[in-house]
């Protein structure tokens, strides 16, 4: 304890108190509305699903203990909606683009020789043995040798 001189009153030294830094939840709220409005415009990129979902996340975090703010209602609500179109229209433009690109006539070309300069090969390794004992035994067995075996009918 100390004593204060002018009064000689006994004080207590003042305990060092550790301040936490609280999350600032308008930066929170600030985020998801951001998340929200990037996640609406990269629909079409499939960012939506990610963006949307990071958005929902930073929104309900920065509700914490009190009530949402309206940034952060505004970037829930983006990023609920972006999320939604994002499940619905990415399959579709997937489809539309695999659709588009198998119908082409150059891919159905190049997947033509493709497929056949695969088929090729992998005969090749596959019967090149069997071809070529054919082939000695086509050479050593030759038509007289036929007919001798099928007699005279």
């Amino acid at each position: 304890m100390e004593v204060n001189n002018a009064n000689n009153i006994p004080t207590q030294t003042p305990v060092p108190v550790q301040v936490v830094p609280q999350q600032d939840p308008n930066g929170l709220s600030l985020t998801a509305l951001i998340l929200g409005i990037c996640s609406l415009v990269f629909i079409c990129c499939g960012g939506g699903i990610v963006l949307g979902a990071l958005g929902i996340i930073f929104a309900l975090l920065s509700r914490g203990a009190g009530m949402m703010n309206s940034q952060a209602k505004v970037g829930l609500g983006l990023s609920i909606g972006a999320l939604a179109l994002s499940i619905i229209i990415v399959p579709i433009m997937l489809v539309t683009y695999a659709a588009t690109l198998f119908s082409s006539p150059d891919f159905k070309e190049q997947f033509d020789r493709a497929f056949e300069r695969s088929y090729n090969e992998t005969y090749n390794e596959l019967y090149k043995d069997y071809d070529d004992a054919f082939e000695q035994y086509e050479n050593e067995f030759n038509s007289k040798d036929l007919e001798d075996a099928l007699g005279d009918t």
